[in-house]
């Protein structure tokens, strides 16, 4: 089977997305402290994890405290976002596809919020870490249809009319959201 131009490279894709993180001059690392905060929480089962965590808060607060874009990263920086908002795309498109939605009304809205909770969530992806970025975001963009869905039934729930979710198989929403959905390739 011949691949398509579709294919998102990992280590392309993780390119893109590092230097989306230090161009984003719209992130001023307003949400490092609850982060810091919440994950110190989550360390206290598995506190081995901690000291991994915190060096990436560092290197964050670094990275805000001394970055000085200049003229031509702003202008960068509009073609990297816009590059990487495609590839969100991609991967929304795809996760509806394996999902097998039929959302004829809300397919494209879904893949917005999906986009959107890639781009609020990247600046959480630890680009020196071996977590695949493919993986990373894949789940992001999964958790942001799965709320998307789960926000509309609530809807639907009280007395709000909504279309009909249909699924090409018999597996319901709360199936695949056990499903472990890896990198293509």
């Amino acid at each position: 089977m011949k691949r398509t131009n579709n294919y998102l490279d990992n280590e392309k894709f993780k390119e893109l997305v590092t230097e989306y993180i230090k161009l984003n001059y719209n992130d001023k690392g307003q949400w490092i402290e609850r982060y810091e905060n919440t994950m110190k929480t989550r360390c206290i089962k598995k506190p081995e994890k901690w000291p991994q965590i915190k060096d990436f808060i560092e290197r964050r607060k670094k990275m805000y405290e001394t970055r000085q874009l200049t003229k031509e990263d702003y202008q960068r920086y509009e073609k990297v976002a816009y590059e990487f908002c495609k590839a969100l795309y991609k991967i929304a498109e795809g996760m509806l596809n394996t999902m097998k939605l039929q959302l004829d009304e809300e397919y494209d809205d879904m893949k917005h919020e999906a986009v959107m909770a890639g781009l609020k969530y990247s600046a959480r992806f630890d680009e020196e870490s071996n977590t695949s970025c493919f993986a990373y975001f894949t789940q992001i963009v999964k958790n942001a249809i799965i709320l998307y869905i789960d926000k509309r039934k609530e809807e639907y729930d009280n007395g709000n009319v909504i279309p009909e979710y249909k699924m090409l198989d018999t597996r319901t929403v709360d199936q695949l959201q056990g499903e472990d959905y890896g990198e293509q390739g």
